[in-house]
């Protein structure tokens, strides 16, 4: 996997459209770690960046990124976008606004339950098959109490 500071500053309308996904020296866009120290260390050195996004799904691997790619791909139009192996939704609350009930059940139908950071929402986007709101009410009620430190105290080394 490639460290922040190589994929920093790549523009991938730059990047050869025939290399993405083969192997040659040509970033990949998307990852799938699935190695628990891969992981860890992902979540580590992501969290809080906008890049960690979690999917819960009875899908195998090859079904989720087909019907990934059919629900979609459909959307994207970009030629070196399309070359991808698959299309990851990045969901934000503008995405659920926008959408009507038929839409989010089509996103629905590729996993259960979706976890993922927005940047644009400075927040975190939660997404779910069946209502949780009673177990998030009492996942939060088990949640300490929040100090309120202000951000120069918190970062101060």
């Amino acid at each position: 996997m490639p460290s922040k500071g190589e994929l920093e500053g790549i523009d991938p309308r730059n990047l050869d459209p025939n290399a993405v996904g083969l192997g040659l020296d040509v970033p990949e866009l998307v990852f799938w770690i699935s190695e628990e120290k891969g992981k860890d260390i992902s979540r580590k050195n992501l969290l809080g960046h906008g890049a960690l996004h979690i999917y819960l799904t009875r899908l195998d691997e090859e079904k989720l990124y087909g019907q990934w790619r059919e629900v979609f791909g459909k959307r994207v139009t970009d030629r070196l976008f399309r070359k991808m192996p698959f299309f990851m939704p990045l969901f934000g609350w503008q995405s659920f606004l926008e959408a009507e009930a038929k839409e989010v059940s089509t996103w629905l139908a590729s996993f259960d339950l979706y976890i993922g950071e927005s940047i644009e929402d400075k927040g975190i986007i939660i997404a779910s098959k069946k209502n949780i709101d009673i177990f998030l009410a009492q996942l939060a009620s088990r949640l300490p109490e929040l100090i309120s430190v202000s951000e120069e105290n918190i970062l101060r080394w």
